[in-house]
């Protein structure tokens, strides 16, 4: 997945990668869900900044809650802004993920 957004910032940060295997869950031994397990990478240009940009993967597990099921995804965020789920792009367990996150400094 490579996410790339304009720059809010007036010195675009370095672009930064990350690499995952994404991990088997299951419900054994933990009680009734829900429970999420997740794996990014993010930018934050500094403390007490308005901006954080993260991008990853997820597993929603149900664990009693809707049969068990544990739905998996690409997701970006974009703070203050709102998860944006990536439903096109297919994620199971066992699959190896690289992420490279970049933000685009925008018109000059």
């Amino acid at each position: 997945m490579i996410v790339d957004f304009t720059n809010p910032w007036s010195t675009p940060p370095a672009p930064i990668t990350g690499e995952w295997t994404v991990p088997y869950t299951d419900c054994y031994g933990v009680g009734n869900g829900p429970f999420y397990c997740c794996q990014w990478v993010g930018i934050d240009w500094w403390e007490n900044a308005p901006y954080l940009f993260q991008c990853g993967t997820e597993t929603d597990i149900g664990c009693g809650v809707d049969g068990g099921l544990e739905p998996r995804y690409f997701w970006y965020e974009w703070l203050p802004g709102n998860q944006v789920k990536l439903d096109n792009l297919g994620v199971h367990s066992g699959d190896s993920v690289m992420v490279v996150a970049i933000v685009n400094p925008g018109p000059q």
